[in-house]
């Protein structure tokens, strides 16, 4: 029969049930949302009232939104948090390669932590040509070309992350190629060049274990631009520059986020005290 003919409350049961075994409920909204778009579109005349039901449950049945600023660990925290688990790694008396893999995974955190570049151009970074020696530390360095804004840029590494990139570099690099050769930076625990995909992965489920925020490599931008607008709320420019945005808007939104945010700080930590202090008139009878 016609494509309509098929799309029965039946059928519709069924596929949804085989989306939920492989992505989320939102996932599994958008998926049933194109089907309605298509089948209405192959079938304008029928009676679709049943689909649209399923459609009005499914959203009431989504889960809320966390928003943006819920996921995003604040920058000297996570720093802070991927060197110690660094210190650990090296404390240990044998460096498996699991281990090695996440001391690589540790100081992707960092680095993309102190200097947030786009997640392609960090994927993609190769020694000598963004990553280069400069004095006694180490500078990034891209062209105008790999840029999104089509804007070089050139930043040098904080000097507290020296160590734990030469220890890279000298040690836990040379181990993961396993023999191989490559110029890029990051290398996967075969021997290859990590990529992007796996990067994404890494990152989140590392920052997630550092801090109890997955935070995916786009949002590290936006943690870094969030802190600076807290910071120095008078400033969006600097955040702009952090975004790789054009737009002043996305700035001065993240500088009034962020002092509500301080704001609501504030005001739970007056409650809080307010709640802690001695009560005075049982103080005062007895």
């Amino acid at each position: 029969g016609a494509p309509a003919e098929r799309v029965t409350p039946e059928a519709v049961a069924a596929y949804l049930a085989a989306l939920r075994k492989q992505v989320n409920e939102r996932t599994v909204l958008i998926r049933l949302d194109d089907l309605y778009i298509a089948i209405a579109a192959m079938a304008p005349g029928d009676d679709w009232t049943w689909f649209q039901l399923a459609r009005s449950r499914l959203r009431r049945r989504q889960p809320p939104a966390r928003a943006k600023g819920a996921r995003l660990a604040d920058p000297p925290e996570l720093l802070a948090a991927a060197c110690t688990a660094m210190d650990e790694l090296l404390a240990q008396p044998r460096m498996t390669q699991w281990k090695r893999v996440r001391y690589r995974d540790l100081l992707m955190v960092a680095l993309l932590t102190s200097r947030p570049i786009r997640r392609r151009n960090f994927a993609s970074l190769e020694i000598g040509r963004h990553l280069a020696r400069q004095g006694a530390g180490w500078k990034l360095r891209l062209e105008a070309t790999e840029t999104f804004n089509h804007r070089a840029y050139e930043a040098v590494l904080p000097a507290a992350l020296t160590q734990y990139l030469e220890i890279y570099l000298e040690q836990i690099r040379p181990m993961l190629l396993c023999g191989a050769s490559s110029e890029r930076l990051w290398i996967n625990w075969r021997g290859g060049d990590l990529d992007e995909r796996s990067f994404w992965l890494r990152l989140t489920l590392q920052t997630s274990a550092l801090t109890g925020k997955s935070q995916s490599p786009e949002l590290f931008r936006a943690a870094a631009a969030a802190a600076i607008a807290r910071q120095d709320p008078n400033h969006a420019g600097v955040v702009r520059e952090v975004l790789g945005n054009a737009s002043i808007d996305a700035a001065e939104n993240l500088a009034d986020r962020s002092r509500r945010i301080d704001a609501g700080r504030t005001y739970r930590e007056a409650i809080t005290a307010l709640r802690n202090r001695p009560n005075r008139s049982a103080r005062r009878k007895s």
